[in-house]
Order: C-alpha cells, then structure tokens, then sequence
C-alpha cells in the first residue's frame, strides 16, 4: 500500500563525492561568496605595489568617486563624464611621477604642487560642465534640425497640392481606424 504524500519524506539528494570517495562538505557547489574579497584583496595589492602613483591618483581621482556615489543615474553618466575628464587631468601627473621615478619622494613632490591639484580637480569641474551643457546644446540643435524638416514637409505639401489639387493633402483629422473625425 503507497504512504500518504504529506508523511512521506523526499528522497534523499546523492552525497557529492571528491576523488578519494569522500562526502564534500556544501555539496561541491560554491555560491561565490569570498568573491568580493577576492576582488578588494586585488586591489589592495595593486594599490600596495604601486604605492606612489596611488598615493597621487587615488585622492585625485575624489571627484568621480563622489559622482560614483551621488549619480543616480542607472547608467552612470555623470560619473561616466567627470571621470574620463578627470582621469585625463591626472594622467600627465601620473606619467611625470613615472618618469621621475616611482617613488613616494617624488609623488610627494608633485603632491605639494599647488598647480597638480589645481588641474586635477579642474578636470572634473569640466566634466561637470560637459554634463551640464552638452545635453541642452544637442536638445537645441536637433530642434532646430525637426523644425527644419517640418518646415520642408510643408513646403512639399504645399507643391503637392498645387499640382494635384486640394484633395492630395488636406488638413483632415482621422482616427485610428481611419475614419474621420469631426471637427
């Protein structure tokens, strides 16, 4: 006779197995955890191998880290923008340090350079300035561009009408099933 659904216990899931024939604790299956270590252990070492150039494009780089953190945008433009313009302000810094000599003296060096901060920083004031004012410039051109086209739509329809006659363009309203709708 079969036992009742609710009484009877599910089968029980194969024990996973190492080589030796050993159960494998977790069922042999990783969830990805320790990923993210795995990653911050990364960079720490990066940033520990290359201590001087970090110790200059890390507080460098402040600007895009706070747009990183305050863009709420999905796509991240704005931190997209002031961090390409700021990167390109510490890259002639970071190639200077390089050539001088990767050492924490001359990152030192350039780091009590008035004029090191000065364009750092004001390449991430421009790439706000990009995201500020470029949207509105190319909103007004491609306005500009739609009246354009409208204009020469109408002036086509005005030939039309000369050479075919009023009925090939009117000005009658339709709806969706192309009937006509009153006025």
């Amino acid at each position: 006779m079969a036992k009742d659904k609710k009484t009877a216990k599910p089968a029980a899931k194969p024990a996973v197995k190492d080589a030796k024939g050993k159960p494998v604790k977790g069922g042999g299956k990783s969830k990805g955890k320790g990923k993210g270590f795995q990653v911050l252990f990364a960079i720490m070492a990066l940033l520990v191998a290359i201590w001087p150039t970090a110790f200059l494009l890390v507080p460098g780089m402040l600007p895009t880290l706070v747009c990183l953190v305050t863009d709420r945008d999905k796509e991240k433009v704005l931190a997209l923008t002031v961090g390409a313009t700021n990167f390109a302000g510490c890259l002639p810094f970071i190639l200077q340090l390089w050539q001088m000599g990767q050492n924490l003296d001359n990152s030192m060096k350039l780091a009590r350079d008035v004029n090191t901060w000065f364009i750092m920083l004001a390449s991430a004031g421009v790439g706000y300035l990009i995201y500020a004012v470029v949207p509105g410039a190319v909103a007004s051109v491609m306005a500009g561009n739609a009246g354009g086209k409208i204009a020469r739509l109408k002036s086509n329809q005005e030939e039309l009408k000369r050479l075919w006659g009023s009925d090939v363009a009117n000005d009658k309203k339709f709806d969706e099933f192309g009937q006509q709708v009153a006025r």
